[in-house]
């Protein structure tokens, strides 16, 4: 029987500087593993050991989840914006979306007016111009006057035009007005100033021809007459005028004849003026007037009706300009705004040319 052999086993023992590696390595695994299960904040980039908020793959710290306008805490909705989170209201108040009227923040709906925003009830309430008429907020297209007054289109057809100053009567604008028996409205603005004694007519032709005579318009005072009249009058005297004219020149030329030979030729004017209106607007009435007894006096009068009707308003304009009263600047705004193309056509024209220039020269080009 053979002998058995004996087997040596063989050991491999690793050195000691292999043993370092690999415990460095399995160190370094552990590290590492370690390091990928903590959470950190990403606002201060610590661990975090307990609850955290989970917001577009960051974490944080509840506390600091906060909002880069007021730097509280986000405990609720939120808005993002470049990175960055809001609350919603100062979400609002950083992109500008704040009332320009309450100062209150705007959320959904809202107006822009002017490159300013609003609460609708805020524009509606109190940004929105008021009627005139009915102080109802103006929505939409409405109408304006000369004086600026702002109105429903609708009240023009519901309401009576002062005859006077053109104003919308109603209680609010002018404090009311009057019906006369002509049949012309006129508005408390104007009926408060209104004149109707025969005297009055006669102290304003007085003050007025001074004033003109002053500015170099002389007139031959002795010739010329005043008197108030009403609309029904005035109608049948007129030859040409639109409803809106106050007044009206009655010119007549008595001839000297001796021996069938012209030895002298004199105009008689009488002015005739509506009665119970504004006192300015008669001032400006009777200036215009009193200038077509100048142009009968001074010029040939083959004027056109336009250079005729455009130069009195033009001195209407003179003389309105040249005295102190606040109620001027209404009825300079009247023949500024006149669309009849004769008298406030001509009136511009003429105005344009002579405004700044001596009124010499302006009646050296009537006479012309």
């Amino acid at each position: 029987m053979p002998t058995p052999k004996r087997i040596k086993l063989r050991y491999n023992i690793c050195p000691p500087r292999r043993i370092l590696m690999i415990f460095l390595f399995v160190s370094l695994a552990n590290i590492l593993l370690t390091a990928q299960s903590k959470t950190y904040c990403h606002y201060c980039q610590k661990v975090i050991t307990g609850n955290f908020l989970q917001v577009d793959n960051y974490s944080f710290h509840p506390e600091h989840f906060i909002c880069s306008l007021c730097q509280q805490q986000i405990k609720g909705d939120y808005n993002k914006k470049d990175g960055k989170y809001y609350h919603p209201d100062c979400y609002n108040k950083s992109e500008g979306l704040i009332c320009s009227y309450c100062g209150k923040i705007l959320e959904q709906k809202f107006v822009v007016s002017e490159n300013k925003k609003y609460h609708d009830d805020c524009y509606v309430n109190y940004v929105l111009p008021k009627c005139s008429i009915c102080n109802l907020p103006l929505r939409g297209s409405y109408s304006i006057d000369i004086y600026g007054s702002k109105y429903h289109q609708e009240h023009k057809h519901e309401v009576n035009q002062c005859d006077c100053c053109g104003r919308l009567i109603s209680q609010r604008l002018t404090g009311g007005g009057i019906k006369y028996d002509d049949g012309r409205s006129i508005c408390n603005l104007c009926y408060n100033s209104a004149v109707f004694r025969q005297e009055e007519f006669k102290e304003i032709l007085n003050r007025v021809s001074s004033k003109l005579i002053s500015l170099g318009i002389n007139l031959n005072m002795k010739n010329i007459s005043i008197a108030g009249v009403d609309k029904r009058f005035l109608k049948d005297k007129m030859r040409r005028g639109s409803e809106l004219s106050q007044g009206y020149c009655d010119s007549q030329t008595k001839q000297r004849l001796i021996n069938n030979k012209l030895i002298n030729e004199e105009s008689y004017h009488l002015i005739y003026i509506l009665n119970g209106i504004h006192k300015i607007a008669v001032e400006s009435t009777v200036a215009h007037e009193l200038m077509h007894t100048w142009l009968i006096d001074n010029t040939s009068g083959k004027h056109s009706d336009r250079t005729r009707e455009g130069s009195c308003n033009f001195v209407s304009y003179l003389y309105l300009r040249s005295i102190n009263d606040q109620a001027k600047n209404d009825f300079i705004k009247i023949l500024e705004n006149d669309p009849d193309l004769v008298y406030g056509g001509g009136f511009k024209e003429l105005r344009e040319k002579f405004d700044d220039q001596p009124v010499a020269d302006f009646l050296k080009f009537l006479k012309k």
